[in-house]
């Protein structure tokens, strides 16, 4: 499937996506690069891709937050007990 970016407002500088990659149309190396339109990847980042690219890293840094509390605490509370045994042989 084909579709076009920008519309077909701006002939000269169409782009055209392809199996999941952007290209350049031919008419757009009017006056700029070679003209046998070779078409080239231009790569594009859109609003859905970054929101969930932050997504996946705040959840990952949130699970790291609570696993590093939640190791704390077990730590905390082994390091208690081995006091209380300590001091209880005395």
């Amino acid at each position: 499937m084909i579709s076009f970016f920008p519309s077909s407002s701006d002939p000269y500088h169409a782009l055209y996506r392809y199996r999941y990659r952007w290209y350049k149309s031919s008419t757009a190396s009017e006056g700029e690069g070679d003209d046998d339109a070779k078409p080239y990847p231009t790569f594009r980042l859109n609003l859905g891709f970054l929101l969930s690219l932050y997504s996946l890293l705040s959840l990952y840094f949130m699970r790291m937050l609570f696993c590093f509390f939640l190791y704390g605490l077990i730590i905390v509370a082994v390091l208690d007990d081995i006091k209380r045994m300590c001091d209880s042989r005395r």
